[in-house]
């Protein structure tokens, strides 16, 4: 590769927490892939290989990842960015428009017109998912008193990130709540509702607000924790889940039970404690957004990054594979691919034409990953000439007629294997009843109507 030049290269620019992270061997995976074969071809040339250029993802260093990805040319940028460093990304003023920037994840920003049409979003803006959650604390509700507590005592808590995507949500949720017919206003009148805000760079405050909740003891813990925490670098945000558990664990009584949110949808380390701990899985359940998956490519493309990385397989690993990721590092090196050359320097003009060539929902389908229906028909494609529509395991841009995909709330809850299950709709998710007594439960749980679901296996 030394007598190669830049222009011979095709260059990605991804943000990514840290080396040892999903996001970075999510992005790994994807890149082997494609250089395995040789590269892409651009036009009728040969394959050119990919290179990804790595930066931090936290807003502090933004401005400097930015302007070094600009100086090297890079015009197709993978934004694994939550909100406030998207928007600093995007809104650079000495790099505004120079380059395509794709996130995997939901995002307000690239849902509004000021972003278009340099910004795509394979994710729905988290705040889409608020109308499930009436129905949902609902159901809470009457498995909490199903379980023996007091209707006119239940007591609620939201743990809230310093995300903006997760506070923002909370607060277009907190007006829906309502127990016995009482609004989060009153309830945070008479202490039945607790906000509960979370540092992400102190361990000893988080630790000081997890014993002052354990105090507490809500009924229902409504999780606004998406992303890892700025310290430690890279820990989970979901951690405080498995830090809150080893409490419950302790104690004779307290068993909350939880609803989470459309960032914890794919979490590595809530998949490993929903399969490993039956009693979380019965008290979890989610809201979310997103499209549902493509179960297909979404077991295949876990297969092989569990083959590839082992280490995430581990007990308790805060690792594995993010479909998001992979799907806009494959939307993105087709587009780098597709893009049009005039002999001059790619501009970012030319990236989103590339992007729209490879997610013509009129051309033939074409998935993400190795094999005859994936790479090796791109490739081939992309030397004839002929636009295609790229299909990722969370789904096809192309058919959301735009630079955002949308889909309707649902809700979701746990299988036995801590795989993702999905009904169809939010009245899908039903109260399951107590076992007999003399079993080794006697409490109510969450659990998806089986005739109205789709396994997420990612």
């Amino acid at each position: 590769m030394g007598a190669l030049t830049g222009q011979e290269l095709l260059l990605i620019g991804a943000f990514a927490p840290q080396i040892e992270s999903s996001t970075w061997l999510t992005l790994q995976l994807a890149a082997e892939e494609i250089n395995g074969q040789g590269g892409l071809p651009t036009g009728s040339g040969a394959g050119r290989p990919l290179i990804v250029v790595a930066c931090e993802d936290r807003i502090r260093g933004i401005e400097t990842s930015m302007l070094h990805l600009d100086r090297l040319g890079v015009r197709g940028i993978l934004a694994s960015l939550e909100e406030l460093p998207l928007q600093a990304a995007f809104s650079l003023p000495a790099t505004r428009r120079s380059s395509l920037l794709l996130t995997p994840n939901g995002s307000a920003l690239a849902a509004s017109e000021a972003a278009a049409p340099l910004l795509w979003s394979l994710g729905t803006p988290t705040n889409d998912a608020a109308p499930s959650y009436p129905q949902l604390i609902q159901l809470a509700e009457q498995t909490a008193v199903g379980r023996g507590a007091n209707p006119e005592l239940l007591r609620v808590a939201s743990l809230v990130s310093a995300a903006a995507e997760d506070d923002a949500l909370e607060r277009s949720v907190r007006p829906l709540l309502e127990l016995g017919g009482k609004g989060a206003d009153q309830l945070i009148r008479e202490d039945r509702l607790r906000i509960v805000p979370l540092s992400d760079d102190s361990s000893d405050e988080r630790a000081q607000a997890l014993a002052s909740l354990a105090q507490y003891a809500p009924d229902i813990i409504l999780v606004f924790l998406g992303g890892s925490f700025d310290a430690p670098k890279g820990m989970l945000r979901s951690n405080v889940l498995r830090s809150l558990e080893e409490i419950v664990s302790s104690s004779a009584s307290w068993r909350p039970l939880y609803i989470l949110g459309p960032r914890n949808l794919r979490d590595p380390l809530l998949r490993w404690l929903a399969r490993s701990s039956a009693s979380f899985r019965a008290r979890a359940a989610g809201a979310t957004a997103d499209p549902i998956s493509d179960s297909i490519l979404m077991t295949s493309l876990a297969s092989r990054f569990e083959l590839a990385f082992p280490e995430s397989t581990s007990v308790g690993a805060e690792l594995g594979v993010e479909p998001g990721t992979y799907d806009a590092f494959y939307y993105l090196a087709y587009a780098l691919a597709a893009a049009p050359r005039g002999g001059t320097d790619l501009a970012a003009q030319d990236v989103l034409a590339g992007l729209e060539y490879v997610t013509d929902d009129e051309g033939e389908r074409v998935d993400v990953g190795p094999g005859p229906d994936g790479l090796e028909k791109a490739t081939a494609l992309l030397s004839a000439q002929i636009s295609f529509d790229t299909y990722g395991a969370t789904g096809s841009a192309a058919s959301s007629g735009g630079d955002v995909r949308t889909a309707d709330p649902r809700v979701y809850c746990f299988g036995e294997a801590g795989d993702v299950e999905s009904p169809s709709s939010p009245a899908a998710l039903t109260l399951e009843p107590p076992p007999p007594e003399g079993t080794t439960s006697a409490s109510s749980s969450f659990a998806c109507t089986q005739d109205a679901t789709d396994a997420e296996n990612d």
